[in-house]
């Protein structure tokens, strides 16, 4: 029979190592990447982590019921299906903003439940699966995005990429220069954009 062993300690030495850098957001898709999402949320949370990520509702549900309550959970891509929005909203996760139709699916669905909406505004600087391209960013309607008053049940409490390569230097730095130019845009013009990431 096959075994897997998780290596606790390198597990919090490597969190520590990065945590010191600035705040770490722990990815936990696919089952914590097979290595069983809910034990390795406590481990992670046991030695100070507060924001965890997700890719699925079924993740998100099983946080949730596991007593992860208090930890703010953010679901790392858009939809646009209004029943599973509405259940995401209703467990209080931070849902992911990267399309025309995600935004019109979570505005309907928050003002509807009354609630107002935790988001990240997911940006594709090239990687090429998800979030609002660079190249054709309104930069009108982000801005409108972002001041106070135009979306009561919309709150933008962050903003990211996703880097196509880590061994590729030269597209992780295109990209992060893409997207460097958005985050100077609204920060140059007063919007709060939250985390960075």
């Amino acid at each position: 029979m096959a075994e897997l062993i998780v290596n606790t300690g390198a597990l919090l030495q490597n969190y520590r190592r990065y945590a010191d850098a600035g705040q770490v957001i722990p990815i936990l898709k696919g089952n914590g990447y097979g290595l069983a999402i809910v034990p390795l949320a406590r481990i992670l949370n046991d030695c100070g982590v507060d924001h965890l990520a997700v890719a699925s509702l079924a993740e998100a549900r099983t946080l949730r019921e596991a007593g992860f309550t208090e930890n703010p959970i953010l679901m790392l891509r858009g939809s646009a299906d209004p029943q599973e929005v509405e259940e995401l909203l209703k467990l209080g996760v931070t849902l992911s903003l990267g399309s025309r139709e995600d935004y019109f699916t979570l505005k309907r669905t928050a003002e509807r439940l009354d609630v107002v909406a935790d988001v990240h505004l997911e940006l594709d600087t090239g990687m090429g699966r998800y979030g609002y391209s660079t190249d054709r960013l309104n930069m009108k309607w982000l801005l409108g995005f972002y001041w106070e008053g135009e979306n009561t049940h919309i709150h933008p409490t962050g903003i990211y990429t996703h880097f196509h390569t880590a061994g590729d230097r030269g597209t992780t730095k295109r990209q992060y220069r893409e997207f460097r130019k958005v985050i100077d845009f609204l920060q140059e013009t007063k919007c709060d954009v939250g985390m960075i990431h």
